[in-house]
């Protein structure tokens, strides 16, 4: 009998197999860009367009005849201006949160994205619940999978 040499091994692989998932976070990442992009109109748009002082005074005297406009002219006055701070800050946020999503999409940076993600859950720094809400958990679950983990790994 002869003896017949064994087939040659295939190489090691080098790196893990690579799982396409950029399906996965396309949707998500989409969707905190969106986010980002509606949250930062609507921040500035109440930069722009402040609450009027006056007004509200003025429905705080038609809401209560004996409402006091002296007492609370400063309170009011300073709680819209400290708002500006909080419009800033909002609109600093939508920034991060659309980055992230831009990092989401390119598989660059899974800790930008997840910090995206969960600044986008954040009420009154994205357009509210309606939106922030759910493409936020929807971009942790998608985060969170091992495939997509791997996918950003991969891509260091």
């Amino acid at each position: 009998m002869t003896d017949i040499p064994p087939p040659p091994m295939d190489p090691m692989p080098t790196s893990p197999p690579r799982v396409d998932v950029s399906g996965k976070v396309k949707g998500p990442a989409i969707g905190l860009m969106a986010t980002a992009i509606i949250g930062f109109l609507l921040q500035l748009k109440s930069l722009i367009f402040p609450t009027n002082v006056e007004d509200i005074l003025i429905l705080m005297e038609e809401l209560s005849p004996d409402f006091d406009t002296e007492q609370y002219a400063d309170v009011i006055e300073m709680a819209t201006s400290g708002n500006v701070i909080f419009i800033l800050f909002g609109m600093a946020l939508c920034v991060l949160v659309f980055f992230g999503g831009m990092k989401m999409m390119n598989m660059q940076s899974w800790g930008l994205a997840l910090a995206a993600s969960i600044v986008a859950l954040i009420p009154c720094t994205s357009p509210c619940c309606c939106l922030g809400l759910p493409i936020g958990i929807w971009a942790i679950i998608v985060l969170m999978d091992s495939a997509v983990k791997d996918a950003f790994e991969f891509q260091r």
